[in-house]
């Protein structure tokens, strides 16, 4: 949003503001999913005995800790009180983009995990 001089500051929608705070809790929500479905996977990998695929273990369990740390990140909600008040529906905007690209990277790391899992039981 940029301001011209003189003229009045923009304030933000409601109903934009309002879908914008419940898509960040729904990505909170997914990311936090994430952690529990990489914490499911560490699990099953573990259970595993004798895995067939021995030299797989230890990548696996480094792709799944990344992916659990980028989840824990995306689940986390900061505090941010020094946001003026004209620039609160673009903030809403950048940190829904943000916790969407770490929600993507995190699912795509667990999906790669959960194919490693698959090739390890083999």
């Amino acid at each position: 949003m940029s301001q011209v001089k003189g003229q009045p500051v923009e304030t933000a929608d409601s109903a934009s503001r309002k879908y914008l705070l419940d898509k960040l809790s729904e990505t909170r929500k997914s990311c936090e999913w994430l952690v529990t479905l990489g914490a499911a996977n560490v699990f099953a990998n573990l259970l595993k005995v004798p895995p067939s695929h021995q030299w797989l273990r230890r990548p696996s369990f480094i792709l799944v800790a990344l992916q659990m740390l980028l989840a824990l990140i995306g689940a986390l909600t900061w505090l941010a009180r020094d946001v003026d008040a004209a620039f609160v529906e673009q903030r809403l905007r950048k940190t829904l983009e943000w916790r969407y690209r770490i929600r993507n990277a995190s699912l795509l790391l667990l999906v790669i995990t959960f194919g490693l899992l698959l090739l390890q039981s083999w």
